[in-house]
């Protein structure tokens, strides 16, 4: 059974700096689905989680 698109697993993982975040995302299948480098402030959490990460499942 296939799942869905919409219902797909993403692993969002954060490689953290003093002032750059480094965002990756990859399938449950271990496939690089994106990288994402965001400042290390609220605009920057919030790009990274609700915008970006969220836009992939």
């Amino acid at each position: 059974m296939s799942i869905p698109s919409s219902k797909r697993e993403v692993i969002l993982g954060v490689d953290t700096h003093l002032d750059i975040h480094m965002g990756v995302l990859i399938s449950s299948t271990g496939k690089l689905l994106g990288e994402l480098p965001m400042e290390t402030n609220t605009a920057g959490y919030q790009k990274l989680l609700l915008k970006w990460a969220q836009s992939f499942g």
